[in-house]
């Protein structure tokens, strides 16, 4: 995507600074009243996301692989690793994300990109972008230039085959959404007409993947090194209404969420 855009931008004369992808099964459920690349750019924002999905174990041991590699190309340096990987870490759902044209055409990410696709990963181990990408940005770039929006209402689902009931994803909504319990009450409603079974909020384990459940997040679980929200938010207790499937915002993740 990057390289389509920064192709774009070498042939025709554009100007892209960012790319924005948003899935077919994605969905906006309140206004955003505001410019989003606006945003990124005041703040020198280079990437931003909206939900967490934890699913990066499977990446752990070869993004240990991959640091030992680079520094044979760069040196022992680690100045220009901005983190140390954690399985554990919230990875970030990228059916939407907004990203800078310059840091994915960066040399260091463009050679650990290189890399994997060298690798096979994708195929040999069915790793999926979500790692890959997160990864990247876990590795290369700085926690004030990574955001996540929690104001507006988003939700991405991937469905059961046939019955078409959601298996993994969210409904989140926003801070800023005076009808976030009206729009969670209504898609209840539909998920039941569809005959999809909600249960109660899910305990995590680590072989179970929790079923559909309504949930309360707190904010402080919520990513609270990249939602760039003001400490007293943060200390108020302050909880968002979602809807969730599969690992999804886990809740007493804290810091580990971002």
């Amino acid at each position: 995507m990057w390289d389509y855009f920064a192709e774009i931008n070498q042939h025709v004369g554009t100007n892209y600074q960012y790319i924005m992808r948003m899935d077919e099964e994605s969905f906006f459920h309140s206004p955003i009243p505001y410019d989003l690349f606006h945003t990124m750019a005041t703040n020198d924002y280079e990437y931003a996301f909206r939900i967490c999905s934890y699913e990066m174990n499977a990446i752990q041991q070869i993004m240990h692989n991959y640091t030992t590699r680079a520094k044979l190309m760069w040196g022992d340096d680690d100045a220009a690793k901005e983190r140390n990987f954690n399985g554990a870490n919230c990875g970030f759902y990228n059916n939407w994300f907004i990203g800078d044209l310059s840091f994915f055409q960066s040399d260091r990410v463009q050679h650990y990109l290189h890399w994997f696709d060298d690798e096979g990963f994708m195929y040999r181990d069915r790793l999926n972008d979500l790692v890959i990408q997160t990864g990247a940005v876990y590795t290369f770039l700085p926690s004030h230039k990574i955001h996540r929006f929690l104001d507006w209402t988003y939700e991405h689902f991937t469905l059961t085959k046939g019955t078409n009931c959601p298996k993994w994803g969210a409904l989140a909504t926003g801070y800023n959404d005076d009808r976030a319990n009206e729009t969670i009450a209504t898609f209840v409603q539909q998920l039941k007409d569809d005959n999809c079974t909600i249960g109660d909020a899910a305990i995590m384990t680590r072989r179970q993947v929790p079923g559909l459940h309504v949930y309360h997040d707190a904010v402080a679980d919520l990513s609270p090194t990249y939602n760039h929200l003001p400490a007293s938010m943060l200390l108020t207790n302050k909880t968002l209404i979602s809807i969730k499937a599969g690992r999804i915002d886990i809740p007493g993740r804290g810091e580990r969420s971002g």
